[in-house]
């Protein structure tokens, strides 16, 4: 009896530092705040931290970034080092990631009151910002504060009170699909055969966990990818994570199971899908694809509506080629939107503008 009661005090005191462990791992990532990349220029600097906001797959942050300081230009590039081989080979989601980015630097620019023109190179797909201070724009700290709060939400969504379509209304090359409807279905049934086949790629594992931050100490080091925290995960659910997973149980069958379990929810709790059309996917199409993106999720956050996008149905080209013939137009691009009780907040997890953005003059 002493012995068995020995063991049991053991296994109580293990179980116990588990889980102080897996609290004290759960808590909040603290990130860096931003810097005066630029000394002689504190609102060019915060415009460009503001930047650096943008969603991106992965959250790869696959953008190169020169500063013309003198010419008021800013010149945008996707880092090819960072484009997703096996999920993104023909680099679309990392064209829309460039789009987008450019479009949450354009709205950081107008929140402190500047014009700009963009101009996108459809051969080197470098893209070209130029800004001016206008004197008929005020500063829009509302504007400002969307994109610090604009954020991926993969938490279960529910129905919005009135109509999503009246409210989209003004933005063109988009179509909202309510849960129940026939094109819901169409994405739905694409996405969840999409997931499933992704998941037994074990190439598309090994890379998606190749962007997974398993510890508080690697996501502060590396600053980009998926860590506990922009994955929705918070107190012992995080400490667990950060305790248990591994790159290897990332990338086992059962670990892809429970991911395939968790979009299936996804999918299924949500107010509806909202998919972006492109009559001819061209790379200056895909761009524009990400800056309408921007625009329509900073306007979504202004009314507190979350996204997340859906991925998988575009990486699939048998599904991408189904949603075709079915819906009657290329989609270039599939979010799922909804409410919750508290919209939440962008967690801030981003590498520091000076390791991706140059000085030019």
């Amino acid at each position: 009896m002493k012995t068995l009661g020995m063991f049991l005090l053991v296994i109580g005191v293990l179980v116990s530092l588990f889980f102080i462990t897996a609290l004290i791992k759960g808590r909040p990532l603290q990130v860096p705040g931003p810097n005066n990349l630029i000394a002689s220029d504190a609102t060019l600097s915060r415009i460009l931290y503001l930047a650096s906001l943008s969603p991106s797959s992965h959250n790869t942050q696959l953008w190169k970034v020169k500063v013309h300081h003198l010419s008021n230009k800013v010149e945008v590039a996707i880092d090819a080092d960072r484009v997703l081989k096996v999920s993104d080979k023909n680099k679309h989601e990392a064209l829309i990631s460039l789009g987008a980015y450019v479009q949450t630097m354009v709205s950081a620019f107008k929140a402190y009151g500047y014009s700009t023109q963009v101009y996108f190179d459809e051969n080197t797909q470098l893209a070209l910002v130029s800004y001016y201070k206008d004197p008929a724009l005020s500063n829009d700290m509302d504007l400002e504060h969307a994109i610090l709060k604009r954020h991926t939400d993969k938490r279960k969504l529910a129905p919005v009170s009135f109509d999503l379509k009246d409210l989209l209304n003004n933005f063109s090359d988009i179509e909202f699909c309510k849960k129940g409807s026939d094109s819901y279905k169409i994405i739905y049934d694409n996405s969840m055969l999409a997931v499933h086949q992704l998941s037994s790629d074990d190439n598309y594992n090994k890379e998606l966990a190749s962007w997974m931050r398993f510890s508080d100490k690697e996501a502060k080091a590396k600053l980009d990818g998926l860590c506990a925290d922009t994955l929705g995960m918070e107190g012992i659910t995080k400490g667990i994570f950060n305790t248990l997973m591994t790159e290897g149980i990332a990338t086992s069958s059962v670990f892809t199971r429970q991911s395939e379990k968790l979009y299936q929810d996804q999918l299924e709790h949500c107010a509806g899908f909202i998919y972006f059309k492109n009559e001819i996917e061209s790379k200056s199409a895909l761009f524009e694809t990400g800056r309408t993106l921007v625009k329509l999720w900073l306007f979504l956050t202004e009314k507190e509506i979350s996204v997340q996008p859906i991925s998988a149905v575009i990486e699939v080209p048998a599904c991408k080629i189904e949603l075709k013939e079915k819906l009657g137009t290329n989609v270039s691009l599939v979010i799922r939107v909804g409410k919750t009780d508290n919209y939440g907040s962008n967690k801030l997890y981003r590498r520091n503008v000076a390791d991706y953005v140059q000085l030019e003059d």
